[in-house]
């Protein structure tokens, strides 16, 4: 992410962040979640989720994320849906897509839909890793689907390196209620990598579809 000050990447770009060097992680399967943080591999485990009956995306199976709710605020976004994002965060009128940023810009969050067209959301996040891919220094951290169907919601987690260090991105598209294809970005310094996934997790979790009843 580019230093404050000047004008970041845009998370649509989702890993055209940064550069550095290769180290040629791989994903698991369907049982695991590989995290690689800084060379080190730990193994989580994981369940399969399914479509809950109303506004909201289907789940990465690790539930509610437990933070402090008071630290967010509730957006309804003009590109058809409502969300959580921290209470620090601005809406950038400027972009393409939706996308809410810190004041430094050094961490970020990106909504975006746009109609399945016959394409799923394994696909969907293919798409985003093979123009990622191809950014110097991009490393996969992991890359799952949660379930064994072509509609299951699907996980990518990646690393840049940046101009003030590490960066760590994630990446989650499913399929939402009106069956338009959502997904949702997250990146930020390494540093500070536990709060960009509570962000991840809370904006995951909170997103609803506008027209539809949700709990939040």
């Amino acid at each position: 992410m580019a230093p404050e000050g000047k004008n970041p990447a845009l998370i649509s770009q989702w890993g055209r962040l940064v550069s550095g060097t290769r180290r040629n992680l791989v994903a698991a399967g369907f049982g695991a979640l590989v995290t690689a943080i800084l060379g080190t591999v730990v193994t989580l485990s994981v369940t399969t989720s399914s479509m809950p009956p109303n506004g909201q995306l289907v789940q990465t199976g690790q539930g509610t994320p437990d933070v402090n709710k008071k630290n967010y605020k509730l957006v309804r976004d003009p590109n058809g849906f409502s969300l959580y994002v921290p209470r620090s965060f601005d809406r950038d009128a400027s972009a393409k897509y939706s996308i809410y940023a810190s004041k430094s810009k050094s961490q970020q969050i990106e909504i975006k839909s746009a109609p399945a067209g016959g394409r799923t959301p394994f696909e969907e996040i293919e798409r985003l890793e093979e123009s990622t891919s191809h950014d110097l220094g991009y490393e996969r951290i992991r890359l799952d689907r949660f379930g064994n169907t072509p509609e299951s919601a699907t996980e990518l987690e990646y690393y840049t390196k940046g101009f003030t260090g590490l960066r760590h991105a994630i990446a989650f598209s499913s399929i939402g209620p009106d069956g338009r294809i959502y997904s949702v970005a997250v990146a930020g310094p390494e540093e500070s990598w536990h709060d960009s996934y509570s962000d991840f997790r809370m904006a995951v979790s909170s997103l609803c579809v506008t027209g539809y009843t949700c709990t939040q």
